[in-house]
């Protein structure tokens, strides 16, 4: 990571965490998640070479569009 432990934190305090780790914890691509911030269903921020994905969007995004998974998955 190209992020200090400190920034890491921080991010992490205000609901962010990193895509990559967003897409593992819901069987996606990085990509697919790269695509849903892109054309904004979900908020996320670029910080040098690494993006972060608020997690509440991440759920709510899913809770719109498939409560059924939503729920299967455990979001809260």
């Amino acid at each position: 990571d190209d992020m200090n432990a400190g920034a890491q934190k921080v991010f992490r305090a205000q609901g962010y965490i990193p895509v990559k780790e967003a897409a593992a914890k819901l069987g996606y691509t990085t990509q697919t998640f790269y695509n849903w911030i892109d054309s904004g269903k979900i908020a996320g921020i670029r910080v040098g070479a690494a993006r972060w994905v608020m997690w509440a969007s991440v759920t709510a995004y899913f809770k719109r569009c498939d409560p059924q998974a939503a729920k299967l998955l455990g979001l809260p």
